[in-house]
């Protein structure tokens, strides 16, 4: 009877536990939601670690986790937020590998999203995100057809704007729907009339051709009404014939009166031809010789240009941005103790036979005069910078910020200009090059194409800061991105009054081919030179305000093919700040400051230089 009763008691005490745990459920399953979110915590953990950015496994790893969930989950709507973040580390890996392969896999995620998730509220995201890839892949015209599906299909989308935006910089638009036009299931449009300019059907005529030559390279500069597709290939020699580069510009008409070839016979080119390739493609092939390179690409919207420059070949030639390129992205193990170090490859490398593609700024009838520094002897045990562009903003008309007291911008920034260049050249043995020594104005982006000619490693824009609030004082230090508040917004607008063009959303996608491959130094460099400059006038001055980092679209540090960032050191429009901007010790402090962070951005590259 006892061993009745325990037997019972057990039974009962069995059937609890089963039922509690059926209550509660199993601990060890986290569930789709908990597992994406997990996901999501490796991920913004990995992206706060900059120096592991370098290292393709790294990303390769995040990728496969948000695919494997997509596969395991492909009905739940955390499948469909997985493919959307795979496409954008996809498209985050390809801003430094630059590898056409990731920028491809960044848009099948995209579009793999769309297809499978039609309702997905990511959905406007990735049509938009998809489309920008397609531009930087030189696909304008699937772009445009992403971007026409995207606005159709996510009339209430926060990227609706976005959307509209590049779709009109692409010069395409919306197609006029036909009487009777239903939306699928799917809230996608089943039927649409063709419109020939999304359709990139219609022709345009090359309106003129330019072609300069340097001792840096061959240019040849075609404007158009607005730009066609491009693409671009190398015709293999034969019998000795030499190497050929072609560039077809799709729906492109060649005018009877366009001179249609070019007898160069300099150190890269020998000759240009401009041919109908068939009734709307026009065929621009180089005929190279032996010391030519790779080739640079630099598009223009306001008025629509490209410009092809075939670079030097040989070792001494070739300028030092490509000479000394980095190798791609790779995992960790691949790097061995000689090896060069592991930084991102220079923007604008494409997947090809030893094409790099560089893009460069536009050609300028203004170039600016560049004050070339004294020569000097490098140390030969000096692996780290070697030539520096300091560019004083402003000059001539343009005063830039003027004080209560009348202190002008362009005159204080030119005096710290030239003791920086000073301080740079005596501690640091570097050269170093002004982008002007005289009250003189100089374009925006002839600023950063000085920089580019002279293979400069760094490129720093020197200004004082205004505000109408006259109470903002401190110092500050961009570099090149997206603005992410109203106030840089506002001071970048301020800054590139003199560029004389506005910069469109797609301007900005394709400038981010010359951005991107140097944004990581340019920020290491800008927390340095920002920490530095804080540093040596805190140390010396009350009340200085360390306003940190921060990003903005300056049109001074587009096209930069080097690190570049701008350093706002202090507030021209405060009263108290304007009184120290006059005195040149105070001008030495700044130069100082910035010097000591260059010094210490130096070290830093140099101690990554001699890791295994």
């Amino acid at each position: 009877m006892k061993k009745m009763q325990t037997y019972g008691f057990t039974k009962w005490l069995i059937l609890l536990i089963l039922a509690v745990f059926c209550l509660t459920g199993a601990p060890a399953y986290a569930g789709p939601e908990q597992e994406y979110k997990q996901a999501k915590e490796a991920l913004a953990q990995f992206k706060q670690k900059p120096q592991l950015h370098k290292y393709r496994d790294k990303w390769l790893k995040h990728i496969e986790v948000f695919q494997k969930f997509a596969a395991k989950y492909p009905k739940h709507s955390k499948g469909c937020d997985a493919l959307y973040q795979a496409g954008m580390i996809y498209s985050d890996l390809s801003e430094i590998s630059h590898l056409k392969r990731d920028r491809r896999a960044a848009a099948e995620n995209f579009e793999e999203l769309l297809t499978r998730c039609p309702k997905s509220s990511l959905g406007d995201d990735a049509s938009y995100y998809s489309a920008e890839t397609y531009v930087k892949l030189g696909d304008a015209t699937r772009a445009k057809n992403t971007l026409v599906r995207g606005i159709k299909s996510y009339p209430d989308g926060d990227f609706q704007p976005k959307m509209k935006d590049l779709l009109a910089d692409l010069g395409g638009s919306l197609p006029a729907e036909k009487k009777g036009n239903t939306r699928n299931e799917e809230g996608s449009v089943s039927k649409v009339s063709a419109n020939k300019d999304t359709e990139s059907n219609t022709n345009s005529a090359i309106l003129s051709t330019k072609v300069t030559s340097s001792e840096s390279g061959t240019r040849l500069e075609l404007a158009f009404p607005s730009l066609p597709t491009m693409n671009h290939g190398e015709i293999p020699s034969k019998n000795g014939s030499g190497r050929r580069l072609y560039f077809d510009f799709k729906n492109t008409q060649l005018p009877p009166e366009t001179k249609r070839d070019y007898r160069l016979e300099d150190q890269r080119v020998k000759a240009i031809h401009l041919n109908p390739l068939d009734s709307s493609t026009v065929r621009v092939t180089f005929d190279l010789t032996d010391k030519a390179g790779g080739f640079g690409l630099s598009t223009q919207f306001a008025p629509a240009s490209t410009i092809i420059e075939i670079l030097n070949g040989r070792e001494e030639d070739r300028p030092s941005a490509l000479a000394s390129e980095p190798p791609i992205l790779a995992d960790k193990k691949e790097h061995k103790k000689d090896d060069a170090p592991p930084f991102p490859m220079n923007e604008g490398m494409v997947e090809g036979p030893g094409l790099p593609v560089v893009e460069s700024a536009p050609q300028s009838d203004n170039a600016p005069t560049v004050a070339k520094a004294p020569q000097y002897v490098p140390n030969e045990e000096n692996t780290g910078l070697k030539t520096i562009v300091i560019d004083p903003g402003h000059g001539g008309f343009d005063i830039g910020a003027r004080g209560r007291q009348g202190t002008q911008e362009k005159d204080v920034v030119l005096k710290i200009s030239m003791k920086l260049k000073d301080i740079l050249e005596k501690e640091l043995g570097v050269k170093v090059i002004l982008t002007r020594t005289t009250d003189k104005f100089i374009e925006l982006f002839d600023r950063t194409k000085a920089a580019n000619e002279a293979e400069a490693d760094l490129f720093i824009s020197v200004h004082a800061n205004a505000n109408p609030r006259r109470t903002y004082k401190g110092v500050e230090t961009f570099y090149l991105n997206n603005s992410s508040d109203s106030y840089s917004e506002r001071l970048a607008k301020r800054e590139n009054e003199s560029a004389g063009r506005p910069i469109s959303d797609l301007d900005f996608i394709l400038t981010d081919l010359a951005m991107n491959a140097n944004i990581a130094d340019s920020i290491v460099l800008a927390n340095l030179v920002q920490k530095s400059l804080c540093f040596q006038l805190q140390s010396r001055y009350d009340k200085v305000e360390d306003r940190g980092v921060r990003r903005a679209v300056f049109h001074v540090l587009l096209h930069a093919r080097m690190p570049a960032i701008l350093a706002e050191v202090s507030f021209i429009s405060n009263p108290m700040e304007e009184q120290r901007l006059r005195k040149p010790e105070y001008q030495e402090e700044i130069a100082r400051g910035i010097a000591a962070g260059v010094k210490q951005y130096q070290d830093k590259m140099k101690k990554l230089a001699r890791q295994p």
